[in-house]
């Protein structure tokens, strides 16, 4: 998928919306693309994940507890970031339902973007603040 595509799909999310287009281009930049197949766990609850996920295609299941929650299938969604902004376990685990494509944004990564926007960890607040 397009660098600018990517871009765009996130900037559209409520997670980024304090991120200035080129703090974005740094997390595609320093994020891979990556083809997940059916059935794979991406995230596994109660484990520390490595990364925030931004789907790009495909539906993943949100399991929690063992059971499944809900699907999700919307490009632009993302994953992970509970974990990834508060170093805890996931909440939940996230199976690919098909095969997906997403862009994996190392903790590390996300935590510099952090440091680099007042606004951008604004918005990351303010979404998270939903899950309380």
């Amino acid at each position: 998928m397009d660098r600018q595509v990517i871009i765009d799909l996130m900037a559209d999310r409520q997670l980024f919306a304090g991120a200035s287009p080129e703090l974005l281009g740094y997390l595609v930049d320093h994020g891979s693309v990556e083809t997940i197949e059916v059935d794979t766990l991406m995230i596994e609850q109660g484990k520390l994940g490595e990364a925030v996920w931004v789907l790009l295609s495909g539906s993943v299941a949100i399991i929690v507890d063992g059971d499944m929650s809900h699907s999700l299938d919307s490009p632009g969604t993302i994953l992970g970031e509970i974990s990834a902004v508060s170093h805890t376990a996931a909440t939940a685990t996230v199976l690919a339902l098909e095969e997906i494509s997403a862009l994996k944004i190392p903790h590390q990564d996300f935590h510099q973007a952090l440091t680099q926007s007042e606004d951008l960890a604004q918005s990351v607040l303010r979404s998270l603040a939903k899950y309380l």
